[in-house]
C-alpha cells in the first residue's frame, strides 16, 4: 500500500490512539471478593493483560517504523531543512513583532524638554525617567521585517504541506495487515 507522508502521520496518530484504548483496558486490580475461583479470575485478567501488552507492542513498533520511513523521507525530499527554516522565522518574527509593537521614542526636543523639566522639579521624588529606546522609523521598520518572516513562515508551511501530498512510501504487507486488522485503514 502506498501512502503520503501526511497519510501517514494520520495513521501514526490512529495507531496511537488504538494503542491508548488497548493500554485503557488494562486492569491492574481485579474484585474476586465474591468469586467462587479467585485465583483463576486473577489469572484471566493477567492473561487478558499481557495480551493486550503484546499487540501493543506490535503497533508500537509499527508506529517506529513508520516514523523512521517518515525521517528518511523527511531529510530527502527536504522537509527537515524547511522546518528548521520555518522555526528560525517564526523566532524572528517573535522578536521583530515585539520591538514593531512598542511605543516609539519621541523627539530629541521633547526628551530634552522633559529632562530639563524634570531636573528643576524636587528630584527627590522621581529615581528615574524613562524613554523608549526605538525611534519610529525602528518600529516601523522592525514591524515590516516581522511581517515578511511571518509571510515567509506561511509559504514554507506551504512547500511543506505539497511534499507531504506528494511524497510516497510503501507500507509493509505486515503494516497494512495490521491497520487493516485493527480498522485504521
Amino acid at each position: 500500500m502506498k501512502i503520503s507522508l501526511r497519510k501517514a502521520h494520520d495513521i501514526q496518530n490512529r495507531l496511537q490512539s488504538r494503542v491508548n484504548e488497548i493500554l485503557g483496558e488494562c486492569e491492574n486490580d481485579v474484585d474476586v471478593l465474591h468469586e467462587e475461583q479467585p485465583h483463576f479470575v486473577l489469572d484471566l485478567a493477567r492473561d487478558k493483560n499481557l495480551s493486550r501488552m503484546n499487540r501493543v507492542d506490535v503497533m508500537i513498533n509499527e508506529i517506529r517504523d513508520i516514523r523512521m520511513s517518515v525521517s528518511r523521507l523527511n531529510q530527502e525530499v527536504g522537509i527537515n531543512d524547511l522546518l528548521a527554516t520555518i522555526s528560525a522565522e517564526e523566532r524572528k518574527a517573535t522578536y521583530r513583532g515585539r520591538v514593531g509593537r512598542t511605543r516609539p521614542r519621541q523627539s530629541e526636543g521633547y526628551i530634552d524638554a522633559r529632562i530639563a523639566s524634570w531636573k528643576d522639579e524636587d528630584s527627590y521624588h522621581r529615581s528615574s525617567l524613562d524613554f523608549p529606546v526605538y525611534s519610529q522609523e525602528d518600529v516601523r521598520r522592525e514591524k515590516e521585517l516581522a511581517r515578511k518572516c511571518e509571510k515567509h513562515v506561511r509559504e514554507l508551511k506551504e512547500e511543506v504541506l505539497a511534499l507531504n501530498i506528494a511524497t510516497t512510501f510503501n507500507l509493509e504487507p505486515s503494516t497494512v495487515a495490521l491497520l487493516e486488522a485493527e480498522d485504521i485503514v
